[in-house]
C-alpha cells in the first residue's frame, strides 16, 4: 500500500481565496478613493500645511484599520465592521472629492485672468433704416473720441478690409451726443460696444435697443483691469482693493452704474482692514471724460477699468485688484452665508420691515433693502454708503469666522454667476490658509468721504442733475489712512 497519497483540495479550500478577494478588492477600491480625495484638498490648495499633514495620516491609520480588518478575516463581526468602514468612507471621500473639485471650479469661474478680454463691438443703425455694410463706403460713421477708442479704431480697419478702404468718421465726445445724432438723422450708422448701448439704453429715457439694428458685429481684443498675477503664498502682502456693486441682474459681465464704490486696503501681516466708501454721485474726474467731470456711478457704463482709472485719479493711488457683485447675487451669498448680523446707526422702515438701532440679524433681502435703501434716511446717500459697508463688514467677519468651514461650499455654489474679482487664486487659498493657521480676528474699520450737495451737468449725461462736490479734506484724509493701512501703520480714525 503505497503512503503517498496524493492531497486532494477540499472545496473550503479552494473557496478560501474567493472569499479573502472581495475585501482584498475593497480595500484597493478606498486606496484610490483616499487617494484621490487627498489630491484634490492639495489642489483646492485652502489647508495649511499641517493640516495637510494630519488629513494624510489620518487617511492612512483609516486604511491601515480597515486593511486589517478585511485581510484575512476570522470572525464575521470583523468582517463585517470592516466592510461597513469601507463603505462609509469611500463614500465620505468620493463626496469630498466632489465638493473639493466643485469649489476649485467655482472659484477659478470668478477669477477674470490676467489674459485679455474680448469686448463685444457692433455698427447701428436705425431699424426702418434699408441702409446695409457697402452702403458704408460713402457715409461716415459715428465714433466717440475717448470711449472705446481702441476698439473702435479696430472695427473700422476690419470695416476697411471688408469694403477695400476705411470710412470716414464724425467724432462724439459723449455716448448720449452720439446716439441722439443717429436719433436726429445727422448720422445714420454709429460704432459702438454691445454692453455701452445696452446700457445707454437703460439710463436714456428717449432711447431704447427695440429703436435700432445691429448691422455688423466685431469681436476686440482688449486687456483686462488689474490683477491677476499669481503670487507665493509667503509673498503675499498688503493690497488695495476696489469693490463695486452693480444693480444688474441679468448680466454680471455688462457696463453699467455703480451703486456700490468702496476701496478695501487690505494688509494681512497687520490684520488690518480699511473700507473706505465713495458716494456714487461724486463729481469726479474719469478717464473718459477729458477735462468734464462726471458722476462716479456713470463710469461704470465705460468697464470697471473706468472706475478703477476714476478712484485711481481722486485718491492718487494704484488699486491692485477688484471684485464685482450684482445685488441679485449680494442677497444669495448672504443666505448661503446663513445671514449676517449688521449694525445699524439708525432705527427705520422699508418696505414694512423695521431696522432697529443697533445690531440686526438679516437674511440676503433683509440686507439688500438695508444697503440699497437712502430716501427718508438721516444722511440720505451718505447714510446709505455707511450702511454697505456696515453689511461688507459683517459678511467678513462672518467669512472670518469657523461659519466660512461650515458654509464653504454652499458658498461656492452660491458666487458661481454673481461674483467676479481679480483676485489671484494664490491669494486667496493663501488668505485662507492663514486664516485657518492663525485664527483670530482682524481689525475692521470704515470710513467714508462726503461733500457738498450741488447741480451740474455731466459728461455722460449734459442735463443738469444732483451730484455730490467732493470735500477735498476728507478726500485727502481717506487717501492718508488707505496709505496708512498699507504701510502697516495704526490707524486712528474720527469718531
Amino acid at each position: 500500500m503505497n503512503n503517498n497519497t496524493e492531497l486532494i483540495p477540499t472545496e473550503s479550500q479552494n473557496s478560501a481565496p474567493k472569499k479573502n478577494l472581495a475585501p482584498l478588492v475593497m480595500v484597493f477600491a478606498l486606496l484610490a478613493a483616499m487617494a484621490t480625495f487627498f489630491v484634490q484638498v492639495v489642489r483646492l490648495n485652502m489647508l495649511p500645511h499641517f493640516y495637510l499633514l494630519g488629513l494624510g495620516a489620518a487617511l492612512v491609520f483609516l486604511l491601515l484599520l480597515v486593511a486589517l480588518l478585511c485581510w484575512k478575516p476570522g470572525k464575521k463581526l470583523r468582517l463585517g465592521l470592516g466592510i461597513f468602514l469601507t463603505l462609509l468612507l469611500s463614500a465620505g471621500c468620493i463626496l469630498g472629492t466632489l465638493y473639493t473639485s466643485k469649489a476649485f471650479s467655482t472659484i477659478r469661474q470668478i477669477i477674470r485672468r490676467s489674459e485679455a478680454e474680448t469686448i463685444q463691438m457692433g455698427i447701428y443703425v436705425l431699424k426702418d433704416d434699408p441702409i446695409t455694410l457697402q452702403d458704408l463706403k460713402d457715409i461716415p460713421l459715428g465714433r466717440l473720441v475717448s470711449v472705446d477708442r481702441e476698439e473702435t479704431d479696430t472695427v473700422l480697419k476690419q470695416l476697411g478690409s471688408k469694403l477695400g478702404s476705411t470710412p470716414s468718421s464724425l467724432r462724439y465726445s459723449r455716448p448720449v451726443e452720439m446716439i441722439g445724432a443717429l436719433l436726429g438723422g445727422q448720422v445714420r450708422a454709429i460704432v459702438m460696444s454691445n454692453n455701452l448701448i445696452m446700457a445707454m439704453s437703460t439710463n436714456m429715457g428717449s432711447f431704447s435697443l427695440d429703436m435700432v439694428r445691429r448691422l455688423d458685429s466685431y469681436e476686440v481684443v482688449k486687456s483686462s483691469p488689474p490683477g491677476g498675477e499669481e503670487v507665493p503664498v509667503k509673498e503675499i502682502g498688503p493690497f488695495l482693493l476696489y469693490i463695486s456693486g452693480i444693480d444688474d441682474r441679468d448680466y454680471l459681465a455688462a457696463h453699467s452704474l455703480t451703486d456700490v464704490n468702496i476701496l478695501a486696503a487690505v494688509n494681512p501681516a497687520t490684520r488690518q482692514i480699511l473700507l473706505v466708501n465713495t458716494p456714487r454721485d461724486y463729481f469726479v474726474h474719469t478717464p473718459v471724460s477729458g477735462e468734464e467731470r462726471d458722476k462716479l456711478t456713470h463710469a461704470g457704463l465705460y468697464g470697471v477699468d473706468v472706475s478703477i482709472g476714476a478712484l485711481n485719479m481722486l485718491y492718487d493711488l494704484k488699486i491692485d485688484y477688484f471684485f464685482r457683485i450684482d445685488f441679485a447675487g449680494f442677497k444669495t451669498i448672504i443666505d448661503a452665508l446663513g445671514g449676517v448680523d449688521v449694525y445699524s446707526d439708525q432705527t427705520f422702515t422699508v418696505e414694512d420691515i423695521t431696522f432697529q438701532e443697533g445690531m440686526n440679524h438679516m437674511s440676503g433681502y433683509r440686507a439688500l433693502l438695508f444697503s440699497r435703501t437712502r430716501y427718508g434716511l438721516a444722511g440720505g446717500d451718505r447714510a446709505r454708503g455707511v450702511h454697505q459697508m456696515a453689511v461688507i463688514q459683517a459678511v467678513l467677519k462672518k467669512m472670518m469666522s469657523s461659519e466660512l468651514l461650515k458654509n464653504f461650499f454652499p458658498l461656492m455654489n452660491a458666487l458661481s454667476g454673481s461674483f467676479e474679482t481679480t483676485v489671484p487664486y494664490d491669494t486667496i487659498s493663501g488668505l485662507v490658509q492663514r486664516q485657518l493657521a492663525e485664527g483670530g480676528g482682524w481689525d475692521l474699520k470704515t470710513f467714508s468721504v462726503t461733500g457738498a450737495d450741488a447741480s451740474s451737468a455731466t459728461f455722460t449725461f449734459p442735463d443738469v442733475a444732483y451730484v455730490m462736490e467732493p470735500d477735498p479734506a476728507l478726500v485727502a484724509a481717506a487717501r492718508q489712512f488707505l496709505r496708512d493701512v498699507l504701510d502697516g501703520k495704526a490707524i486712528d480714525l474720527p469718531q
